[in-house]
């Protein structure tokens, strides 16, 4: 790779200008350059070189990986909240208008069809994605924090009630995330 030597603060530093380093993560690389020019010679002696440069390389591409990954996962993680709450109004609404009819509380039509299946489907998606985002935040600060790091843990008991459907909740979140990974098939 054309390297191109310049002299900054009295240190020779390397600029390289390789179209593949350029490419990815640039202030990464900004970042280890600026950290090269302030270190001893011996350091800037190793970023010269080959191997090292190349072990660099390695590091650099493995973090913006890691980010990557990192980044996925969370938007996964609140996207699948949302797509349960979607899907389990849909559910409870469609089930819930079959119990009436059955019971005869309102004529019989397909449940597709009925506006009022529809208007509950959506407030129990509001009411879904407001336990799981919303509950408990007083400002925008707690509602960020909310949708960042999650919300208010269940109690003890509910925990206990519900813990074979959030083992598999957990299971098929991990079996996802391996299968994006590359780990699982």
């Amino acid at each position: 790779a054309p390297c191109i030597a310049r002299v900054a603060q009295g240190t020779a530093t390397m600029a390289c200008t390789s179209p593949a380093r350029l490419g990815k993560a640039p202030w990464l690389h900004a970042l280890v350059d600026r950290v090269t020019e302030r270190s001893s010679r011996e350091v800037q002696q190793l970023r010269e070189d080959p191997n090292a440069t190349r072990w660099v390389e390695l590091a650099v591409n493995g973090v913006c990986n890691s980010l990557g990954i990192v980044a996925a996962l969370f938007v996964e993680g609140r996207l699948f909240t949302i797509s349960n709450a979607r899907v389990g109004a849909a559910i409870m609404a469609r089930e819930g208008f079959e119990i009436l009819v059955r019971k005869g509380v309102v004529p019989p039509k397909a449940a597709s069809e009925a506006l009022e299946v529809r208007i509950v489907e959506c407030l129990l998606f509001g009411a879904g994605v407001y336990f799981q985002f919303f509950r408990g935040t007083r400002s925008i600060a707690g509602l960020l924090w909310s949708i960042s790091w999650g919300s208010h843990h269940l109690p003890g008991t509910v925990r206990l009630i519900l813990s074979p459907a959030l083992v598999l909740e957990t299971w098929l979140q991990t079996l996802v995330t391996a299968m994006r990974v590359g780990v699982a098939k």
